[in-house]
């Protein structure tokens, strides 16, 4: 939870039911946490190409702007529900105010969510965590035992000069 100040208003950002709730929110910020942005529109989702790669974090970093609003609205939901119009021009209001860009705003979002259990809550943080591990079992390759196979005799041949 994180209580802004705007003025002489006060207003609080929760990131727990309301939030977790509101499925844009959830499908951006699963995009953004998985990297999903970057190999989205590859068309072989195991070796995205460098341009796949470049092309998509653009894309993620130019939606960063619009998931900041909808994070905004969904995190006043809880404790001051306004109109989504409203809740931008208090984000705004408060960028402002504290001369902070949208990275670091967004910074803030996230940083608001782990603390308010967010990530739990929808799941994120368990899909994100399987995905890991997925990946990480995929590039270890199965060890043959090889204690099977004979081994063969040492040469017992020796050298000597004449």
């Amino acid at each position: 939870m994180k209580t802004i100040k705007i003025g002489d208003k006060e207003f609080v950002l929760e990131f727990t039911f309301e939030a977790a709730e509101h499925k844009s929110l959830v499908q951006r910020m699963f995009n953004m946490m998985t990297g999903a942005y970057i190999v989205k529109d590859a068309e072989d989702l195991e070796n995205p190409t460098a341009s796949n790669m470049i092309d998509g974090t653009v894309k993620m970093f130019a939606d960063i702007p619009e998931t900041c609003n909808i994070a905004f609205y969904a995190g006043f939901l809880e404790n001051n529900p306004m109109s989504e119009e409203d809740s931008k021009n208090v984000m705004r209001s408060y960028m402002k105010e504290n001369n902070i860009s949208y990275s670091e705003l967004f910074e803030q979002i996230k940083e608001c969510m782990e603390q308010d259990g967010f990530f739990h809550l929808t799941g994120l943080d368990e899909m994100i965590a399987q995905m890991f591990t997925d990946q990480t079992k995929e590039k270890k390759e199965p060890k043959t035992p090889t204690d099977h196979k004979k081994t063969q005799p040492k040469s017992t041949k020796s050298t000597s000069t004449k």
